[in-house]
């Protein structure tokens, strides 16, 4: 870690003073760390009985490093985070155009279907996961902006579901072995959104669509198509700011929606080339309200869906929420008690419902921005 640390800042250094005068730098970044306790019942936990650990860690997914780089119409944005060891994930990494009518970006970045509108930190109850619309979260792409419209153009999404017979289990966690000999991709994955105003409510309407092909061991191909749509809507009431979002998604995996924890594997193919879909949706709401300038209260609830479009009843659905209390030390440095919980709820295959155990994590969140 020290010697990634020192990489970092050599490079910033030596990107700093040999970049024009002309030209905007702006580093920035932060590091979070959590400190709690993490109880799960033996049905979550997957053990006999149930399971209660101290969390004392770096939140390693969201602390980050970054630069943005900006001289006339071009623009550059390069942001990194560090995992254990010397393991450095790329966040965000793209350089962009204006050409007047619009911006041009290429490379890593947001994708437009990507729509949290929670504002919680806790490490094991991801309440993005419990309600928000993942999209693809950050993806590479070919991205175009014209005012509120935006449209990114990226890898298209495979997931492998047929085995070499053109049959499949109807669980992610079934036996299959033996996969699809090919992938056939010919479209790139399209993430569309469009944000507009209506009074006091701030709206962002999302949408994508992803498309290929399984082909088996005897050459027989197998169309898969998977799309997600949906919307966030923002109102401001003084003090109070109120957040819901809804949305719908077909193959949740195949389309490649990053916090996709359903337990049935999305596509499901069967002898004679039968397809079942895999169909969800969820929604969510969040309040957060100020008490004061260095003081505010959060909450939120969120719930998501899965259920397999086969004969009989084959549904899996989980909820969860939190309560938060942001206080700010000093500019850049907040600290936030936190309680949530993220409850799986039961899974139904084929009509026989089995509990799936639930999970709470409540601590406090370090939070220092530099």
């Amino acid at each position: 870690m020290r010697k990634l640390l020192v990489l970092l800042a050599a490079v910033a250094f030596v990107f700093a003073f040999t970049t024009p005068a002309a030209a905007d730098v702006n580093f920035y970044g932060y590091v979070g760390f959590w400190t709690g306790m993490d109880d799960q019942s033996k049905e979550f936990a997957g053990l006999g009985y149930d399971d209660s650990d101290l969390i004392w860690q770096r939140d390693e997914g969201n602390s980050r490093f970054g630069a943005k780089f900006k001289k006339g119409p071009f623009g550059a944005n390069v942001e990194v985070r560090a995992y254990p060891g010397t393991s450095v994930s790329d966040r965000q990494f793209n350089a962009s155009y204006n050409f007047g009518q619009g911006t041009l970006t290429i490379g890593q970045q947001w994708s437009n279907g990507f729509a949290n509108i929670f504002g919680n930190n806790s490490l094991n109850v991801d309440m993005c996961s419990y309600g928000a619309y993942g999209g693809s979260l950050r993806a590479g792409q070919v991205h175009l902006t014209f005012g509120s419209l935006k449209i990114g153009l990226a890898k298209p999404a495979a997931a492998r579901v047929i085995d070499a017979k053109g049959t499949t289990t109807y669980l992610a966690t079934g036996p299959k072995t033996t996969y699809s000999t090919e992938l056939d991709t010919s479209l790139p994955k399209i993430e569309v959104s469009y944000d507009l105003k209506a009074g006091p409510a701030a709206i962002k309407l999302f949408g994508g669509y992803n498309s290929y092909d399984e082909v088996d061991a005897n050459d027989k191909s197998y169309g898969i198509d998977s799309y997600g749509l949906g919307g966030n809507v923002k109102l401001g009431f003084g003090a109070t700011t109120v957040q819901a979002t809804v949305w719908t998604v077909q193959n949740p995996a195949e389309y490649g929606l990053y916090n996709y924890a359903g337990t049935f594997k999305a596509t499901q193919v069967v002898a004679g080339g039968t397809i079942y879909d895999v169909s969800g949706m969820g929604y969510g709401v969040n309040v957060s309200f100020k008490l004061s300038d260095t003081m505010s209260v959060q909450g939120g609830y969120g719930m998501v869906e899965y259920e397999l479009d086969r004969p009989g009843t084959w549904e899996d659905e989980m909820a969860g929420y939190y309560v938060n209390l942001p206080i700010t030390i000093a500019k850049g440095f907040t600290i936030t008690p936190e309680f949530a919980v993220g409850d799986q709820k039961d899974i139904v295959q084929n009509g026989v419902s089995t509990e799936e155990g639930d999970i709470t994590t409540y601590g406090v969140y370090w939070k220092i921005n530099f």
